[in-house]
């Protein structure tokens, strides 16, 4: 994490660009594979990670525009969770490592969300792209609407997109030394793997494992194929063969989830035929 100060600043200015009423923002719930217990690798809401810093499930957060509160909200373990997670910080120790004062219970917000509604102040929140928070939003701000009829804050959209799009130089240095340290070896290694009779997915793995390897993970889903005319095709399961071109598609993501993208077509032969050579420059 950064600073309580780097959070705090963010929220400052994020404040400034939104008139009134609540901004609510959500963090990520865990999602299961095939029981409860049994979960994804959990991925954090990028724009709750930039104003509030924790990587963890079961969190969001309220920013009470009039009043000035900021308001952390998720439960603590009980000796039950402890017993199988060891000691974790109590949500007021959260909220006070991102430069915040008041911490509730996950069961809070929906009654402080619903009595700022029942004034008619205006929830400010973005459109959700995971099904279960699309569930519960729709139960949450039911009858919360823009003019245009959305429910939607386009307001919230464009202060946060304005904010997020310049970044300042932690940021840069996130992103530049994932790009260094990791990025920059994955394709190296690529390009030296990229060989006839190579399957695909040994070079996806290669790239994968040494994210891993070194505490990264991956920024999205590898393309990786010798079928570049099918760019989302994660099978990954061709036989490389000579006179064959190899499509990588990659990019670790830092431990505070700053993403590096690239893109590299590779030959198996030695070099790229002429031909071939200007089609890519080209394209």
């Amino acid at each position: 994490m950064f600073s309580a100060e780097v959070y705090t600043q963010r929220r400052k200015k994020l404040i400034q660009h939104v008139e009134n009423g609540l901004i609510v923002l959500f963090g990520n719930k865990e999602s299961s594979m095939n029981y409860t217990d049994n979960t994804y690798p959990f991925r954090q809401d990028s724009n709750f990670l930039y104003y509030f810093g924790h990587d963890m499930a079961g969190l969001a957060a309220i920013i009470d525009l009039q009043t000035g509160d900021q308001i952390l909200y998720g439960d603590d373990l009980g000796v039950e969770d402890i017993i199988w997670m060891g000691y974790q910080e109590k949500v007021s120790e959260k909220a006070a490592r991102v430069g915040m004062n008041i911490a509730r219970p996950m069961e809070k917000l929906a009654g402080d969300i619903c009595k700022a509604m029942a004034k008619n102040r205006k929830i400010h929140y973005l459109p959700p792209y995971r099904e279960d928070r699309k569930a519960q939003l729709s139960l949450l701000m039911e009858g919360n609407c823009n003019k245009d009829g959305s429910p939607y804050s386009e307001e919230l959209i464009k202060a946060i997109v304005a904010q997020r799009s310049v970044k300042d130089e932690l940021e840069i240095n996130e992103i530049e030394s994932t790009l260094s340290l990791v990025t920059r070896q994955m394709y190296l290694n690529a390009m030296k793997m990229a060989k006839s009779d190579v399957y695909e997915y040994e070079i996806s793995g290669m790239i994968e494992g040494m994210a891993l390897q070194q505490g990264y993970s991956m920024a999205y889903p590898t393309i990786c194929s010798v079928n570049g005319e099918i760019l989302h095709n994660h099978r990954h399961g061709n036989k490389m063969k000579e006179g064959q071109l190899l499509v990588v598609d990659a990019g670790a993501e830092s431990k505070m989830h700053y993403s590096t993208d690239i893109t590299r077509t590779v030959p198996l032969e030695a070099n790229f035929l002429p031909a071939r050579r200007i089609f890519t420059v080209l394209f």
